[in-house]
């Protein structure tokens, strides 16, 4: 009979206890429901530098040489070295020809070549074209590093290489790693990472 007596204590406890807590639920949503809750993805922040001795080559780039610069050109010293501009692209002399090549970060430019890009990356508005960034100083145009997260509309024809690391594909240009992104505008580059040696 002491048995049957605290079994029926137990159930309207129990029954009780459900009872306040789906009202206590129902209380607090009923008193947050503006809270709009916001899923973060995660990324991993640390994964942003690369080692090329981990890359396997799926395509090799091609590289873009000439024998007589492109008429028009302007020399461009920086750091004691010639660079040859033309149209927004950058030649070097190697070997007595001249191959298409990324500038150095730090060289400037007066304008910025025609058909380039403006993309702003946080608040901070840069400028792209043909794997090259800008940021403006005062009245000039200075190369840069891209951002990780940058999201670009092309890359280069010449000088980019496929690459896998780790089975994943990348794209690699200047030493920088990207990945194909589809968004609503169409399929974008984004920048991923930096291979180091």
């Amino acid at each position: 009979m002491k048995a049957f007596i605290l079994t029926i204590v137990f159930f309207f406890v129990a029954i009780f206890n459900q009872d306040f807590l789906a009202q206590k639920n129902h209380h607090h949503k009923k008193h947050n429901s503006h809270v709009k809750i916001v899923k973060v993805k995660h990324t991993n922040h640390h994964k942003h530098n690369y080692y090329r001795k981990n890359c396997v080559i799926v395509r090799h780039r091609k590289m873009n040489t000439c024998a007589i610069l492109p008429t028009g050109h302007a020399v461009i010293v920086f750091k004691g070295n010639n660079h040859y501009y033309h149209n927004g692209f950058y030649y070097r002399n190697v070997n007595n020809s001249f191959h298409l090549l990324p500038p150095p970060f730090g060289l400037r430019i007066a304008v910025l070549p025609f058909g380039h890009t403006k993309i702003v990356f946080g608040t901070r508005p840069h400028y792209y074209y043909k794997g090259v960034y800008y940021r403006q100083i005062d009245n000039e145009f200075e190369v840069v590093e891209p951002e990780i997260g940058t999201l670009v509309p092309e890359l280069p024809e010449d000088n980019v290489e496929e690459v896998t690391i780790d089975g994943e594909n990348y794209y690699e240009y200047d030493n920088y790693l990207y990945k194909t992104k589809v968004t609503t505008e169409g399929v974008k580059y984004e920048v991923v990472g930096k291979l180091e040696e």
